[in-house]
């Protein structure tokens, strides 16, 4: 040992004391590892899909410098992937269409009195399935969905009619959509005539309906590219868990304050 402190000219007591260094870990050390294990508990409980600022949310004791940093340093990583958007929007119709009523204020102050609508994609397989969606913009919660095989007026419609028996809303209340052709549809605008008030954003602009946007970007990037999805009825069981399970009772929103739809009408 003598001679290899030697050769590589070290004192024999600095090689100890690095051999100790390594045995045992500084107290900064045990600090590290011990809040790593509480973000990655966070993490999973989020299924890989809260980032340093969600997860500050759910510890407050640790910075969003700190979580970030502990993130890198034991490979923490939120699972995510580009969004894949093929086009589902025919706005190429001579149907009526509704005026856009929101201007892109996607804010309400009570529940029940704005509500937005889309359509997407969803790959089960080789083919597709589509999804159709209504959240409530006060506090995000999908109050409306259904999966159909067909891209087709009774998509939408059976997407508002489930959301009207879940909420009850007052006549009214705004219902925005973009303006394809399902939304023109004279099923869907006899659904709102006389009770509710119909919106559409304008041609090709899909900010106008960036809240329902950001919902199929979530699902997008967080959830459906992990999921394997080779029947219809394996894709309804796996959308229902992240909806009604997961983004409507546990997900935080940082639209609402970081609250959970759920909870958010416990607060309100």
């Amino acid at each position: 040992m003598q001679k290899l402190c030697r050769v590589m000219k070290v004192t024999r007591s600095g090689y100890y004391a690095w051999l100790m260094a390594q045995r045992s870990p500084t107290p900064r050390q045990v600090r590290d590892e011990m809040n790593a294990a509480r973000i990655k508990k966070v993490m999973e409980d989020s299924h890989y899909t809260y980032g340093a600022r969600r997860i500050h949310r759910k510890l407050p004791d640790l910075g969003k410098c700190m979580i970030r940093r502990l993130m890198r340093k034991y490979g923490l990583y939120v699972r995510t992937r580009r969004k894949w958007r093929p086009q589902t929007t025919n706005s190429n119709h001579t149907l009526p269409v509704y005026d856009n009523l929101l201007a892109q204020s996607f804010k309400a102050e009570q529940p029940n009195r704005v509500w937005v609508s889309d359509i997407t994609y969803v790959r089960i397989g080789t083919a597709f399935a589509y999804l159709a969606i209504v959240l409530d913009l006060y506090d995000r919660k999908i109050v409306g969905w259904t999966l159909s095989r067909r891209i087709d007026a009774t998509l939408v419609t059976d997407a508002l009619k489930a959301a009207i028996v879940c909420r009850r809303p007052p006549h009214g209340l705004i219902v925005h959509s973009d303006r394809g052709s399902q939304y023109a549809s004279y099923a869907y605008r006899q659904l709102l005539d006389g009770r509710f008030l119909g919106s559409m954003s304008r041609k090709g602009n899909p900010y106008d309906n960036a809240c329902a946007e950001s919902f199929f970007h979530s699902l997008k990037t967080e959830w459906l590219p992990f999921e394997r999805l080779l029947s219809y009825n394996q894709a309804y069981d796996s959308l229902y868990y992240y909806i009604e399970l997961f983004y409507n009772r546990v997900r935080l929103h940082s639209a609402i304050g970081y609250l959970s739809p759920t909870k958010m009408i416990v607060a309100a």
